[in-house]
């Protein structure tokens, strides 16, 4: 099931935009410039997930990132290795994630692959991050924060 911007109304707009402002990931966006918050507020869309779905395959190029409003997921490295001259692979979990987590970010800003498989673990809802529309008014405002944190 999926909740796309063409389909919402004002109010429901509103309700969003109240919503991101507790997030970490868009208070710097809104930090940087709250017209840029409600202009990206019109790009996502928020989405149902069954249990069990994958949300990012390692190795993958980048299409959105997520954040997840309700829910959780865990994330699974797949690691290649050399044994007695054959290759061979080993998928390890590496954590759970939960609510108000973002997913994927790293590899839109960075521009790279994933880095990691993510799967849902229960029906889950999470904000879908167009990559452009992340390129357009996230990456700046979370570069310079992990700047500063550096």
């Amino acid at each position: 099931m999926m909740i796309h911007p063409s389909g919402r109304s004002k109010a429901v707009e509103q309700e969003l935009l109240e919503l991101l402002i507790d997030f970490p990931c868009f208070q710097s966006v809104a930090e940087d410039n709250f017209d840029k918050l409600i202009a990206l507020s019109k790009e996502i869309y928020m989405e149902c997930l069954l249990p069990d779905t994958i949300i990012i395959r390692q190795d993958e190029e980048a299409e959105n990132c997520y954040v997840m409003m309700q829910g959780e997921c865990e994330v699974y490295v797949t690691f290649k290795y050399k044994k007695f001259n054959r290759v061979k692979t080993k998928t390890k979990l590496m954590s759970d994630m939960g609510n108000r987590s973002i997913i994927g970010e790293l590899s839109l800003l960075f521009n790279g692959k994933r880095t990691a498989t993510v799967k849902t673990m229960e029906a889950s809802y999470v904000i879908v991050i167009p990559k452009s529309t992340f390129v357009k008014y996230m990456k700046d405002p979370l570069l310079k924060k992990l700047s500063v944190t550096i």
